[in-house]
């Protein structure tokens, strides 16, 4: 005969074992859904133009709760990232990386300083007084002569800085930031541009400090009034600077 308190722990037992299996069959479950669950895809993205930083930024959004993006380098020290997530997250990942990492377009732009006056001057330049893209300045500010003081040819990058001097004696400086943009099939080059006195000391403030949107191949104005230099005289005193820019983009 069994005694009265034996009984009741095996009583017990036989309920506990039960309950312990019931207890432990669900997390059986959830390991076994973990293990069936898709496995995280890694790639590791080697960079050429767009900084980690920036490209990590964008790529952020994309990333689930289980996935990371890690900024590292190769051998070489050139940045490189590495992506783990889910398959579709990592190739949604891969394709916004193709698309933002790519060449700065290169700019080559044609610049002519150019001075203008309201008098008619026997040493006037014909061929800018028939510029087209003087046509509209002339009819605007009553200028009849122009005369052709510079010219160059300056190449830059997207997004940076391109510095020269202008003028006879380079007495000028102009600085041209531009930014390629294309809509569909509509380009422009979104362009940061600084004109004035070329100094090695403290500069003077820029004689022209602007944002043009430039169409490829077309040429465009920008206008420049000298300040008043009280060492000239007549015609000299109303002469103002132009600037004529066009840009082409190199493909």
């Amino acid at each position: 005969m069994i005694p009265r308190r034996l009984g009741l722990f095996l009583a017990l037992g036989l309920v506990l074992v039960p309950l312990a299996a019931g207890l432990l069959g669900p997390a059986r479950g959830q390991t076994g859904a973990s293990k069936s669950a898709p496995g995280l895809r890694k790639e590791i993205v080697s960079l050429k133009y767009i900084g980690a930083e920036d490209m990590l930024l964008l790529l952020g959004p994309f990333r689930g709760p289980a996935g990371s993006i890690t900024i590292s380098r190769d051998a070489n020290r050139n940045p490189i990232l590495v992506l783990s997530d889910a398959p579709e997250v990592v190739e949604k990942m891969l394709e916004l990386i193709g698309r933002m990492d790519i060449r700065p377009a290169e700019i080559l732009f044609t610049v002519e300083l150019v001075s203008g006056t309201s008098a008619k001057e026997d040493k006037a330049d014909p061929r800018l007084a028939a510029d087209p893209a003087l046509k509209d300045l002339r009819k605007l500010m009553g200028l009849q002569s122009f005369a052709l003081i510079d010219a160059s040819v300056v190449r830059a990058s997207e997004k940076e800085s391109a510095s020269i001097t202008m003028g006879r004696s380079g007495e000028y400086a102009l600085a041209l930031k531009p930014r390629f943009i294309k809509d569909g099939k509509d380009e422009r080059v979104r362009t940061e541009i600084r004109f004035g006195y070329a100094s090695t000391n403290q500069p003077p403030p820029p004689l022209v400090e602007s944002v043009l949107m430039l169409k490829p191949g077309e040429k465009t104005v920008v206008g420049v009034s000298k300040p008043h230099d009280p060492s000239q005289s007549g015609t000299e005193q109303d002469r103002g600077l132009i600037l004529l820019i066009s840009a082409t983009l190199i493909k």
